[in-house]
């Protein structure tokens, strides 16, 4: 044939099922996500005689470890009313060491076996930017934020195959809840060794935009800058990891007014302005993406500060992250909106901590906490993220939670703070192309579109159309041999994993190009990007296909990754028609205007509407394609049909 059509890396009939990009968390610790899951993980306990029973099965099931570790705890889900204690841990374990992190990673519990290992004494001083929690003059068993350490220096370091066998873990977990990339928030030297051999081994699957813990390991590790992209787009240092105070929870958080629920404590400071001045330099001389974690609004201020200095000399496209951005001071909400800064924040984080929030703060003070909308009404780019292990790794629980402000239980009704939630749209796209954008990577991945790393998720109903409860666990039909065929390339790679009820296939690895290798579609512009794109492959029914066209091949079109996540129908070779389906009445991408009017979802496209003049959707509708016939029960659809290089026309469906 002179003209054969498109090839496929990859094609599967999906039957109808919905195609995602891949998520993108902006905020985790891959491998202590790994290591939570082969130690010991008190995260679902709900007592802290649960927690005991479950630490002494351990150590009955495990009689050959000299160190029991793991973690998960915490004190507010005990209903405690305080931190528990070495005596505590005593009563379960007292013949050898056992230390369990907090679930937010800021605080350590330890049994008296291991404190003796580690030299603790009622003489031992809090070092700076920590607190050794006391009883009685004498230390506790808990150790918070940089306390931490006097506990960890004694901890035996784990061997290269322990690390290795936690990646993979990680990396499993990660892929099963559709994660396909994801920041890896204070990277040391070892982890990025663990992930180098993950690489050189052939098993780095998901995609890791790696930032340093500290600057002395960013530049251990890349040097002069951040390293290229290594492992086929798979790996990259971006940039310097920096704390700025501890956690809520743990009262670490820095306050500029002191806790309600401990007036004499305002938490951690973990650097001067000074201090974190220079280190911020230091990273942006050599032009390191700087993030630095932020949970108090004395802390956020002082950051906030830092970036309006150093913008001055640090010119160009930096992208300032600040990380958690929980408790914000009102009168700071507005400096987010500047500088390209970027918040990193975490849905889930609202939903788990507004009770202990509330404790903390006092009612004053939450109109600044958790506050996602404020943050894009004054400018800033929202990104979202789970922080795990300190909460699942689960976008579709942090994207309900963004557009509900509410709990797996419902609760509070109307939700929490609800002037700070956000749209669906919005949500979705903290999860997926501002996410990349975040680490530098909107080029890879992050949305499917031409050039783009093919990395998606199928699902069995569009996220769009469904109500936060049911976002939270989607259900899917088994995937058939097809879709685990869909890493059979060189380069691609599949995952089909269960997340609850939830089953997700993933592929990765290949790349998005145009169905059409005559011109490109509008949609695949450069310039366009405004939305993810959400494909739906179509039923095995002839009328699907727009008036005249005929399914490509006996039984019904398929999802095809060579036309970016499209259906495609045909009648001859070089006139190819490409079906996205989304929730606003169009394909996405078109770089077109749009409206959301209820559950009436208006478009039209720039080049139609300036050419044609149609002023809405009716119009254009009609001067572009007169035989325009109305929804088909199944949420907004268009088809684009590429008839010459620079003509088109559109066929839409939705509410009239």
């Amino acid at each position: 044939k002179k003209n054969p059509g498109p090839t496929y890396d990859w094609r599967a009939d999906m039957k109808g099922r919905v195609m995602l990009p891949g998520f993108v968390d902006s905020h985790g610790h891959v491998m202590a996500l790994g290591f939570r899951q082969i130690e010991l993980d008190l995260a679902t306990t709900r007592s802290l005689d649960e927690a005991r029973s479950r630490i002494a099965a351990y150590v009955a099931a495990n009689p050959e470890r000299k160190w029991i570790l793991g973690g998960g705890w915490n004190q507010e889900s005990w209903a405690l009313g305080r931190f528990p204690t070495a005596a505590d841990m005593d009563t379960a374990v007292s013949d050898r060491p056992v230390v369990m992190e907090r679930a937010d990673g800021h605080a350590l519990w330890a049994n008296s076996a291991a404190m003796k290992a580690a030299g603790i004494t009622a003489k031992t001083v809090s070092p700076p930017g920590g607190r050794i929690e006391k009883v009685g003059g004498q230390p506790s068993g808990v150790f918070v934020d940089a306390a931490m350490q006097l506990i960890q220096k004694a901890v035996p370091q784990p061997l290269a195959k322990d690390r290795n066998a936690a990646f993979l873990k990680a990396q499993n977990e990660l892929l099963s809840h559709g994660i396909t990339a994801t920041a890896d928030m204070g990277t040391t030297l070892d982890e990025w060794m663990t992930y180098r051999r993950m690489g050189d081994a052939g098993n780095l699957r998901v995609r890791i935009m790696s930032y340093g813990g500290g600057v002395d390991d960013t530049v251990r590790i890349g040097g002069t800058g951040p390293t290229p992209w290594l492992y086929n787009n798979r790996l990259r240092l971006v940039g310097v990891k920096l704390y700025g105070d501890g956690a809520l929870g743990s009262r670490g958080a820095w306050l500029k007014q002191p806790y309600a629920d401990a007036p004499g404590q305002t938490g951690l400071g973990f650097m001067s302005d000074d201090v974190i001045r220079n280190l911020m330099s230091r990273a942006a001389m050599d032009k390191y993406q700087i993030a630095v974690h932020a949970i108090g609004d004395k802390a956020n201020a002082q950051v906030l500060d830092a970036i309006d200095e150093l913008a001055e000399t640090y010119k160009g496209d930096r992208r300032w992250r600040i990380e958690h951005a929980q408790i914000v001071d009102p009168a700071d909400l507005p400096r987010f909106g500047k500088h390209g800064i970027i918040a990193s924040m975490q849905p889930v984080h609202e939903t788990s901590d507004r009770q202990m929030a509330e404790t903390r703060l006092g009612a004053a003070r939450l109109s600044g906490a958790y506050a996602w909308n404020s943050m894009l009404k004054n400018g800033a780019a929202l990104v979202f993220g789970s922080d795990y292990p300190v909460e699942r790794p689960d976008p579709f629980a942090g994207w309900a939670a963004a557009i509900s402000r509410q709990g797996p239980d419902g609760q509070p009704y109307g939700g929490w703070q609800p002037q700070e939630i956000i749209g669906r749209e919005a949500a979705w796209r903290a999860f997926t192309m501002d996410g990349a954008y975040a680490g530098f990577a909107e080029d890879l991945f992050g949305r499917l579109g031409q050039g783009q790393q093919a990395d998606f998720i199928i699902v069995d109903r569009n996220p769009l159309d469904i109500n936060p409860s049911e976002l939270r666990a989607p259900r899917s039909r088994k995937p058939g041999s097809a879709a685990r065929r869909c890493g059979s390339g060189a380069d691609g790679t599949t995952q089909s994993g269960t997340g609850r009820d939830r089953q997700l296939i993933i592929c990765q690895g290949f790349l998005v190009y145009q169905a059409s290798h005559e011109a490109p579609y509008p949609h695949h512009r450069p310039d366009c990007g405004r939305h993810p794109v959400a494909g739906r492959g179509l039923a095995r029914r002839r009328d699907r296909c727009a008036e005249g066209m005929e399914p490509d091949r006996a039984g019904g079109p398929d999802l095809q990754l060579g036309g970016g996540g499209a259906d495609l129908c045909r009648r001859e070779p070089e006139r190819q028609f490409v079906q996205l389906s989304n929730s606003l009445g169009a394909s996405l991408d078109l770089c077109g205007a749009w409206a959301d009017r209820g559950r009436q979802r208006t478009w039209w496209y720039e080049e139609p509407q300036q050419r044609l003049g149609c002023a809405d959707r009716r119009q254009c509708r009609e001067r572009l394609q007169p035989e325009w016939r109305g929804s088909n029960g199944e949420g907004g659809r268009a088809v684009v049909q590429h008839q010459h290089q620079s003509e088109y026309r559109a066929v839409g469906s939705g509410s009239k």
